[in-house]
């Protein structure tokens, strides 16, 4: 199998619904982010992507978002789509996620791979107040490196 290093960069737009309390501690909310992704392979191919991801992630009171999970599908813009999973932690002050590439169509069948993300972002509403008590919008951007193993590129 081919393996390449890659550069994932991509932002978007995630809507999420009110938070459910686990816990004196900590609260679970569902989300569904709309956005695009730029892939670098080996500093050279760039590819355009738009994603969707569906996941649940805590909230503490103070707003940090210790963990979470979500199911992520990429699509090019030659209808090829690539599945992958995050798991969202936090890493000293920085959100931080890992994504896991699982599976694809077309020139991304095959593929498998790991890439190592930062997360940045803003609430939507700077002027509502945080952590959300219902419905939210956030605005984030994400960027890593990693390695794809990819038969079909």
């Amino acid at each position: 199998m081919t393996s390449y290093t890659i550069l994932f960069e991509g932002g978007g737009v995630a809507d999420w619904g009110a938070p459910v309390r686990k816990d004196d501690q900590r609260s679970a909310f569902a989300y569904f982010t709309k956005g695009s992704v730029r892939l670098t392979v080996n500093n050279e191919r760039k590819f355009y992507l738009k994603m969707s991801i569906a996941g649940l992630d805590d909230i503490t009171p103070d707003g940090a978002v210790p963990m979470g999970f979500g199911h992520c599908e990429m699509q090019d813009i030659d209808g090829d789509t690539m599945l992958a999973d995050i798991d969202w932690y936090m890493e000293g002050e920085q959100d931080k996620g890992r994504l896991k590439i699982k599976s694809g169509t077309g020139k991304w069948q095959g593929a498998e791979g790991t890439v190592t993300l930062d997360l940045f972002g803003i609430p939507g509403d700077l002027e509502a107040p945080f952590p959300p008590k219902g419905p939210a919008t956030f605005i984030g951007f994400t960027e890593g490196l990693g390695s794809l193993n990819a038969p079909n590129l």
